[in-house]
């Protein structure tokens, strides 16, 4: 079930559009979203364009503006030492450039954990590809289709997010109307059981979803 590896289109508004033809071959009317990081701007994008479609938004550690367009050297700069380490070492056998993206997204984890984070990234894309897609996460802007989105929605982020900077989840809750912010006391990009910041994550999304899904 991996996602195919020589494709001629990586760019956002291809996920986009990868997005709708999997609604509707699935044939959904309407439903909850969840976007997750880059998959945010993704759900926003289409949360915007469909809200006939959308019943409920659920964005977590997500950005509507990619990391090349924050008015931020020091965080380009890091970004681009990053992408050369991913073109040298992601498919690897040893780990080791993988696992400083792991403890990246999840500074917090178990040992276990992180080996098996190093493992899905080996699996799931090539080298190239992840570049690619890196790059491409980077020039992500949604910034204006933010007041478009129509539905209930939630946002959660981690307070020391070191893979998207807090700032970036408050400026969705500040452009979506009505939006409900929820901090997480964590420094994982991903939070993971058993950290508090898992508990909150669930105690908050449980009754979101049981009053928004149709």
């Amino acid at each position: 079930g991996l996602s195919d590896r020589n494709v001629p289109d990586i760019s956002f508004e291809a996920w986009v559009r990868d997005f709708e033809k999997l609604i509707d071959v699935l044939q959904l009317e309407r439903f909850a979203l969840l976007g997750i990081s880059q998959g945010g701007a993704v759900a926003v994008s289409y949360a915007a364009r469909y809200p006939e479609r959308v019943s409920a938004l659920v964005l977590y550690g997500a950005f509507a503006r990619g990391w090349a367009l924050r008015n931020s050297p020091e965080e380009i700069e890091r970004r681009n030492a990053l992408l050369t380490l991913v073109r040298l070492g992601w498919g690897k056998d040893n780990p080791a450039f993988r696992q400083l993206w792991s403890t990246l997204f999840m500074p917090e984890a178990t040992p276990e954990q992180i080996d098996w984070f190093n493992e899905l990234q080996r699996v799931t894309t090539s080298p190239e590809n992840a570049v690619q897609l890196l790059a491409e996460a980077g020039r992500i802007n949604v910034v204006d289709l933010l007041p478009k989105v129509q539905c209930p929605t939630i946002i959660f982020h981690s307070r020391a997010d070191a893979a998207v900077p807090f700032a970036e989840g408050r400026l969705l809750a500040a452009r979506i109307p009505g939006a409900k912010f929820v901090e997480l006391p964590s420094r994982n990009h991903l939070v993971i059981p058993p950290e508090p910041g898992w508990d909150i994550f669930v105690r908050e999304l449980r009754p979101f979803l049981e009053k928004h899904t149709v």
